[in-house]
């Protein structure tokens, strides 16, 4: 079974839940159950050439791992420096068991140990690096997402469905896994027949930290030979709706006053934006904070009314 036909298939889901045991929650684990596929997901995202071409084309972009914010995202952690350390110890000692003196002296310990230091620093982000990743998430309302994501609530948040979709794209589609510690894959990665398990638990897995995302990921692999950063995913299902985050409004606004080039140019790509709204007729809500809470309601807006806004 190749890696993809691995991403693919039932037993992938089956051996993460094994593996994931007692490494996350059990309500964790759940979500990799077909029957706890969340009815939308969302993507927020500031309004720019590559969102609005998205929409556009109907097409999603999946991003290499070392493009992330997170340091650590997809990093596969090996221990080959202590697994060679007891490996030489216990060699030596063997020795020392038959009357001889230490077969691997201190300087070729220290340059076994070197070298394996380094095979696990190269590890850290190569393997993963034949993944394509698209992150999305199962709530709409969360400020922190809208700040950092959403152009600081300028941006807007895209609704997919894609429990229905004809593409299938649901079956690439993985929950994130919030961990307290990075997984140790040394000794999975014993076993060839492992090796996708090991690095696909990686792709999916973050620390503990970034739980508030409630991430779900589309995983596409398309191998080391591939060197663009940034690949598309076709045939995206139509939004079933999009949200604007509060200060769009007034952001669009701004833009529409401010007759620099730049200006202009960002005026350019939110109308272009609100006009694929309208053509699609897609459902548009604004967020508005609510008083004496720290939950974001939406309320359904006419896009004309931004347009002539």
């Amino acid at each position: 079974m190749n890696t993809l036909n691995y991403i693919l298939s039932r037993s992938a889901r089956n051996d993460l839940k094994e593996l994931m045991r007692n490494r996350t929650s059990l309500d964790q684990i759940r979500l990799l159950d077909a029957e706890n596929f969340p009815p939308f997901l969302y993507k927020y995202t500031s309004i720019n050439q590559y969102s609005v071409l998205n929409l556009k084309t109907n097409n999603l972009t999946a991003t290499i791992p070392t493009e992330f914010n997170d340091l650590y995202d997809s990093t596969m952690h090996f221990d080959t420096y202590n697994k060679k350390l007891k490996q030489i110890q216990n060699l030596n000692e063997k020795a020392r068991e038959i009357g001889y003196n230490k077969i691997i002296d201190s300087e070729a310990t220290k340059l076994l140990l070197k070298n394996s230091e380094e095979e696990d620093n190269f590890k850290l982000s190569y393997l993963s690096n034949g993944f394509r990743i698209t992150s999305l998430s199962s709530s709409n309302q969360d400020i922190k997402m809208w700040s950092l994501y959403a152009n600081n609530n300028k941006g807007i948040c895209i609704e997919y469905g894609f429990r229905q979709d004809q593409n299938r794209i649901s079956n690439f589609i993985y929950p994130v896994l919030y961990i307290d510690k990075p997984l140790d894959v040394t000794y999975i990665c014993e076993d060839d027949k492992k090796l996708d398990l090991a690095v696909l638990s990686s792709v999916i897995s973050k620390y503990k930290e970034w739980e508030y995302e409630r991430e779900w990921r589309i995983v596409l692999y398309v191998g080391y030979q591939i060197k663009e950063k940034r690949v598309p995913i076709q045939n995206i299902p139509k939004p079933k709706c999009i949200y604007l985050g509060n200060k769009f409004l007034e952001y669009y606004q701004s833009c529409k006053k401010d007759r620099s080039e730049e200006g202009k140019n960002e005026t350019k790509l939110l109308s272009d934006f609100l006009y694929y709204v309208k053509k699609m007729n897609i459902s548009l809500k604004i967020a508005k904070p609510q008083i004496r809470s720290y939950v974001l309601e939406f309320e359904d807006i006419d896009v004309i009314d931004v347009i002539m806004s």
